[in-house]
């Protein structure tokens, strides 16, 4: 009998014993200086290991996340001057990477850059502008011809299609032109390769 007695008290004392090593585990503690974006469950739920209990943002490495074209993000590369705008407000950011992979749906790749100053805050929305090195045409003179994308040139009084591989409807673009290039600022819309131009002198 008092053999059973001691074998049922160890057994509780083992219980009990997994009971507060359970309990200690109750206490979440973020290895983050952090604030809590999103709660995941309720109080009292009972979880597995591995369950997400809360979201997290984390406050001492706040990140910039935008989505940019494979052109632009070789542009970004190479800047020395990117900052963020929202509501006015300019602050200064460092690219931090550029995730290797492009979005199969967008075509765009995702940028990830940090705040040199004051951060804004979690969840703010706002640009990205940063200074390109390359020379650009404006968005309006582009024109589509097949299925390019370019500008027209006058060599000789005769219009070039020069086509832009990077280009966007609507959207200034960088070109590789030379410098004495003579560029179509208007009637472009109506051009065609190898059509006779006379230059307009502007007034």
């Amino acid at each position: 009998m008092k053999q059973l007695l001691n074998q049922t008290v160890d057994e509780a004392t083992g219980q009990l014993e997994a009971a507060r090593l359970d309990e200690s585990r109750c206490a979440v503690r973020s290895p983050l200086h952090a604030v809590v974006s999103e709660r995941s469950v309720a109080v009292g739920q009972y979880l597995g290991a591995g369950d997400r209990v809360f979201q997290l943002v984390d406050l001492d490495e706040l990140e910039v996340s935008a989505r940019v074209t494979v052109p632009d993000a070789q542009a970004l590369q190479q800047s020395d001057a990117i900052r963020f705008e929202s509501d006015g407000e300019r602050i200064a950011l460092r690219l931090r990477a550029i995730v290797p992979a492009v979005d199969p749906q967008t075509r765009n790749r995702e940028a990830r850059l940090l705040f040199e100053g004051k951060p804004a805050l979690p969840g703010t929305a706002g640009s990205i502008v940063w200074r390109d090195r390359r020379a650009h045409v404006p968005g309006n003179l582009i024109v589509k011809r097949g299925d390019a994308l370019g500008i027209f040139t006058v060599e000789g009084g005769t219009a070039r299609f020069v086509e832009l591989p990077d280009a966007q409807a609507g959207r200034s673009s960088p070109a590789a032109l030379p410098v004495d290039a003579q560029v179509v600022v208007e009637g472009q819309f109506g051009l065609n390769d190898g059509d006779p131009v006379r230059a307009t002198p502007q007034p």
